[in-house]
């Protein structure tokens, strides 16, 4: 598991451990009632440097995806 920093919209920060990336971020996610916009998402490396995540083309697994008729 690796450490992260989450920042949210509000500007508050949490430190904890994960098992991903995306797993820290959709957390992040969840607790930002559902919406990944304006959470910041860092991991820390072994020297205590901050590295940022990205989400996934289309977000994580668990969003919900509009569908288009053919």
């Amino acid at each position: 598991m690796d450490l992260y920093r989450v920042t949210m919209q509000d500007g508050s920060t949490l430190d904890e451990y994960f098992g991903s990336d995306n797993e820290a971020i959709q957390e992040a996610t969840k607790a930002n009632h559902g919406v990944s916009e304006g959470v910041k998402v860092e991991r820390y490396a072994g020297d205590g440097t901050l590295y940022p995540t990205k989400l996934p083309n289309g977000g994580y697994r668990g969003t919900v995806r509009k569908h288009h008729a053919c």
